[in-house]
């Protein structure tokens, strides 16, 4: 899923650089909006003993009943059928430390919506991850990948009615309701309340020359039992989800960066006056690390209650739509994936910190 740029159209999913992106979703999310989409990936290289895992989106902001119903319904559901019909071991996706044997947690992958999967989750949209053992031949991961995507195909045909119905639900509970509620903006991982049953390859203890202990895997395929599932987040911080979010016409490219996922902008058609919340950027810490070209940015700061005059040709984004949870984690300053995560604003708000010690978020919170 890299370019040949080096690009990981896998991290793209809210600043939507690439051309592949763009037309993943003019051209599938928005034009035919599925009601479940399926990535397929093959594992980091984790030993463990499944054919395939699995994951479904995670909700974080989103609307939960799509993320429960998939790994409450469907992924239990295909987990059986692939037991009984092919005798292949699929299960939860995640990692574990070896050094750590055996091991009393699993791990997965990142919560944020720059993944497909997890973006999907903000749209009130399913989805699932299936990845593939890495050290299977590539005759068995393509045998366990087709195994998967012929039970998803057989789930959805059977309860496709009930799928939209889940779907339309939390449209209209997302667009009825969101204005108003505390929602995270940063996360951290944690346990679901069920543990699990890790079927795994072994690891046997050895003391090296130096006289640590390291391990060697073994052949040998083990089941350890209460393994903690760390496949669930909560919020860390959170912020309040205004009626609107309002910016100035000089900022048509983010209009047009939110028009790209598909969500409503407006245009003031006259002067007017909002009162709500300003957040106000004290420091602009940065990641230590470079993703897809960006050095990403964490904005720090205080949301001050005020008012504010916008003018006629002003953008406004209305929080009564569908999309609302999608608009929140793209907009809001302390979003741990959002468009300011994402370098969106860096120029302009370094600018203004080289000539005074705070500096203005460019979206305004109308409450």
């Amino acid at each position: 899923i890299r370019t040949a740029h080096g690009y990981d159209l896998n991290r793209d999913g809210m600043i939507m650089e690439a051309d592949e992106t763009q037309a993943l979703y003019s051209n599938v999310l928005q034009r035919w909006d599925p009601d479940l989409l399926v990535d397929l990936h093959t594992t980091n290289g984790t030993w463990h003993g499944n054919a395939l895992t699995y994951a479904p989106s995670y909700h974080t902001v989103g609307d939960a009943t799509t993320s429960d119903y998939t790994s409450k319904h469907i992924l239990p559901a295909i987990k059986q059928s692939i037991k009984e019909k092919f005798n292949l071991d699929f299960d939860w996706y995640g990692g574990y430390n070896y050094r750590d044997w055996p091991p009393t947690e699993l791990r997965t992958y990142h919560h944020a919506p720059r993944y497909i999967t997890n973006h999907m989750a903000l749209r009130n949209r399913m989805a699932i991850l299936g990845e593939t053992f890495s050290h299977d031949r590539f005759y068995k991961r393509v045998h366990a990948a087709n195994a998967f995507v012929e039970e998803v195909l057989e789930y959805t045909h059977l309860h496709g009615e009930e799928i939209q119905r889940i779907n339309a639900e939390a449209d209209a509970r997302v667009a009825d309701s969101s204005i108003g509620q505390e929602k995270g903006v940063q996360f951290t991982m944690v346990p679901l309340d069920e543990p699990l049953d890790l079927l795994t390859y072994s690891y046997i203890p050895y003391r090296r020359a130096d006289g640590s202990i390291d391990f060697v895997r073994s052949s040998e395929l083990v089941i350890i039992e209460g393994v903690a599932n760390y496949n669930a987040f909560d919020a860390t911080k959170t912020a309040t989800v205004p009626r609107a979010y309002i910016f100035r016409a000089s900022l048509s490219g983010l209009a047009e960066k939110l028009e790209g996922h598909g969500i409503l902008v407006e245009v003031l058609e006259a002067d007017a006056t909002f009162s709500g919340e300003q957040f106000v950027i004290n420091e602009i810490d940065k990641q230590s690390f470079v993703q897809n070209g960006h050095t990403n940015s964490l904005l720090r700061g205080e949301f001050i209650e005020t008012t504010k005059t916008f003018s006629r040709g002003d953008y406004v984004v209305s929080m009564n739509g569908r999309l609302a949870n999608l608009i929140f984690y793209l907009l809001e300053p302390e979003s741990d994936d959002g468009l300011a995560y994402w370098n969106l604003f860096d120029e302009y708000l370094e600018g203004q910190l080289q000539r005074s010690d705070t500096a203005d978020y460019p979206v305004f919170k109308a409450m």
